[in-house]
């Protein structure tokens, strides 16, 4: 219904980002990387989490409720760049935040060091306003043997941290950077293990043991590179701020095989299931130079969100209005904090898989807002 999108989005005009409110964002989506330790795990370590911890205790946190399981990516970093979670092919210019932040004068790129053609991301991600966008066919190939497809994280931190030194000393534009990684990529090998084997040690059979420790091998490594990013971030003068989120859960065999052999419910029938199944996690994090500018601490605990409401919950932080689109979808990211595709929703903070009427013409309405600005959009 065309007629009623344009009625609703006709009450709004895209927002001013105020020059003293212009932060740097960095966004980085970590590939399968849920927090394990929430869950009973017998014999794991805690230093496979305790970089990612340590940030989180200085992070506004919160549970991302993604719509996917052990695959899919882009569903994710696509719900979070364009504030939908129904996605056609990008065939061509779609809103987007990287869209309204050039908008406002911003520099809009990323990258993801796996090659180009995954999920179509060459064609893709330009439709969506991210430029010079990074892969391992234009980029990353330079620091991994011949014939390798993936920079893992030893390679995909430093030389972010590097690019954003070169990007702050040669720019006066602010940077929106989005950034897809690949490290704890599934499936984990269940023949041998690849690492110590200490990072989980408890009684399960050999298999779910080795892809246990090769699954925990990439999170530790991972978790202590985003604790020392942030590190490094805090020693620039820019203001930044970094969303991390996780993209969705790790595969764990077959049909969740391994899970229930941790003991983890997969029913998404039940809230547990549901939640065991699609949850993540997010957080916000900004610099000393950020926290000063905004006057914002970057502290507590952060709703659930749907990964499409993910970015306005952040604009909102830092005191931004956002586009039209956004502003006009806040109202049902405030009441249905959760949106799934399968049909669940948060609803006066009840997950439930049977919402109101009231909450269920809010759905259509959304939907029929997000389908009719994915249509019809020009810059």
């Amino acid at each position: 219904d065309a007629a009623a999108a344009q009625a609703i989005l006709s009450q709004y005009e895209d927002g001013v980002i105020p020059e003293e409110k212009k932060v740097n964002l960095i966004s980085i989506q970590l590939e399968a990387f849920a927090d394990l330790s929430l869950y009973d795990i017998d014999g794991l370590s805690p230093d496979v989490y305790r970089g990612f911890h340590a940030l989180q205790a200085e992070s506004y946190t919160g549970t991302l409720i993604t719509d996917i399981f052990a695959g899919g990516t882009t569903e994710t970093e696509w719900a979070v760049l364009t504030g939908g979670n129904r996605h056609g092919d990008f065939a061509y210019d779609t809103n987007s935040v990287a869209w309204y932040l050039k908008s406002q004068g911003y520099t809009a790129n990323g990258s993801h060091p796996c090659r180009d053609w995954f999920y179509n991301r060459l064609t893709v991600n330009p439709n969506l306003g991210l430029d010079d966008y990074l892969f391992t066919d234009n980029y990353y190939e330079q620091f991994i043997a011949e014939g390798e497809d993936v920079a893992y994280d030893d390679v995909f931190f430093p030389d972010l941290e590097a690019r954003l030194t070169e990007y702050f000393a040669t720019n006066e534009a602010p940077l929106f950077s989005f950034n897809v990684t690949y490290q704890g990529h599934g499936p984990y090998d269940t023949d041998r293990v690849w690492g110590s084997g200490d990072y989980c040690t408890g009684d399960y059979q050999q298999t779910t043991l080795n892809a246990l420790n090769n699954y925990f091998l990439h999170i530790e490594n991972t978790s202590d590179w985003v604790e020392q990013f942030a590190d490094y971030l805090d020693t620039l003068d820019e203001p930044v701020v970094l969303l991390l989120y996780g993209d969705h859960k790790p595969w764990m065999g077959n049909n969740g095989s391994m899970y229930a052999e941790l003991g983890i419910s997969l029913d998404t029938t039940t809230e547990e299931g549901f939640r065991n199944y699609y949850s993540t996690w997010y957080l916000i994090w900004g610099n000393q130079a950020a926290k000063d500018l905004l006057g914002e601490d970057f502290q507590g605990q952060g709703p659930d969100l749907s990964p499409c409401f993910l970015m306005n919950h952040v604009f909102e932080m830092l005191g931004w209005e956002g586009s039209a689109y956004m502003q006009a979808q806040r109202e049902t990211a405030h009441t249905l904090p959760v949106l799934h595709t399968t049909g669940w929703v948060e609803e006066n903070g009840v997950l439930t898989a049977t919402p109101s009427e009231e909450a269920q013409a809010r759905v259509e309405e959304f939907q029929n807002l997000s389908s009719y600005d994915r249509n019809h959009f020009a810059y």
